[in-house]
C-alpha cells in the first residue's frame, strides 16, 4: 500500500507511541507495566505491516529501534540519560515514520543520500544496544551460556549488516548469505576476545561495534561496482587502528 493511500494518524501515530511506551517503563517501574508496554508497542508495529502494509524493513527498524532503546532505557543509571532517551525516541522514530524510506529500485538521488546514511546509523545504534544487552546479561547473569550469548549477537550483527547492504544493493538474501555468515562468524570469534577485557559492558560494546562496523563497511566496498580501493582505505584502516588501540587504553581509566 502507497503512503498515500494509508491513514494520515499512523505517521503521528508511530511517532508519539514511543515517547509514551518509554515514559511509562520510566515513570511506572514495575514489571507487569513494562510487560503491557511492550506488548503495545510491537503489537502496535505488527498492526501497521499487517493491516495497513507498511514495509518489512520498515517494520524491522521499527521493532529493533524499540527494542535498543528499552534495552538502554533499563542499563542506563544516568537519570538526566534516560530523559534524555525519552527525548530523542521522539526525533527518532519521526524520522523513521516519515522518511526510512529511500527508493533503492531508482538511481539514488542527492536528497536520498543523508537519509541513507542516518538509516545506517539507526542500525549501528541498534546493534551497539544489542551488544550492550549481552555484554550485561553476561556480567549479571554469568551463569548463562556466553556460547548463546555470542552467537545471538553473531546473528544480530549479521542482521544490521544485511539490512545496511541492502540500503545500497538490490542483491537477494541468497546472494548475501555468505557475507552474513561471514559477519556472524567475525562477532562470535570478538566477542569471546572482548568477555576477556576488564571492561564494562558500555565500553566492551562500543569497541565491539566498531569492529563490526569496519567489516560490514569493507564487504559493503566490496559488493560495490569499484571494489575497495585499498590505496584510499589504507589510511582509513591506519587510522581507524591507532585509535582503536588508544581508545583500548584508555577507555580502562573511564
Amino acid at each position: 500500500m502507497a503512503d498515500e493511500q494509508r491513514p494520515w494518524w499512523i505517521r503521528i501515530v508511530s511517532t508519539l507511541v514511543a515517547p509514551s511506551v518509554l515514559l511509562a517503563i520510566h515513570v511506572f517501574p514495575h514489571t507487569y507495566v513494562f510487560i503491557i508496554s511492550c506488548v503495545v508497542w510491537f503489537s502496535f508495529f505488527v498492526l501497521l505491516h499487517v493491516k495497513y502494509h507498511v514495509e518489512k524493513h520498515q517494520t524491522a527498524l521499527n521493532s529493533m529501534t524499540a527494542v535498543s532503546f528499552i534495552i538502554l532505557l533499563l542499563l542506563i543509571e544516568s537519570l538526566y540519560m534516560r530523559w534524555f532517551l525519552v527525548g530523542a525516541s521522539v526525533f527518532i522514530f519521526f524520522f523513521i515514520a516519515y522518511w526510512s524510506e529511500p527508493r533503492i529500485e531508482h538511481a539514488i538521488h542527492i536528497k536520498e543520500k543523508p537519509l541513507r546514511r542516518m538509516m545506517m546509523m539507526l542500525y549501528v545504534f541498534n546493534v551497539y544496544a544489542l551488544f550492550v544487552a549481552l555484554f550485561a546479561v553476561h556480567i549479571y547473569f554469568n551463569q548463562l551460556s556466553f556460547a548463546l550469548l555470542s552467537i545471538i549477537g553473531g546473528v544480530y550483527a549479521a542482521t544490521g549488516a544485511y539490512m545496511i547492504w541492502s540500503l545500497y544493493f538490490k542483491f537477494t538474501f541468497e546472494q548475501l548469505v555468505v557475507w552474513c555468515i561471514l559477519v556472524l562468524l567475525s562477532i562470535v570469534e570478538i566477542m569471546w576476545v572482548m568477555k576477556l577485557l576488564p571492561f564494562g559492558y558500555f565500553a566492551s560494546a562500543f569497541l565491539l561495534v566498531w569492529l563490526w562496523y569496519i567489516v560490514q563497511l569493507f564487504v559493503r566496498f566490496h559488493l560495490s561496482l569499484t571494489g575497495i580501493l585499498w590505496k584510499r582505505q589504507k589510511w582509513f584502516l591506519g587510522v581507524n587502528a591507532f585509535l582503536f588501540f588508544v581508545v583500548l587504553y584508555v577507555i580502562k581509566w573511564i
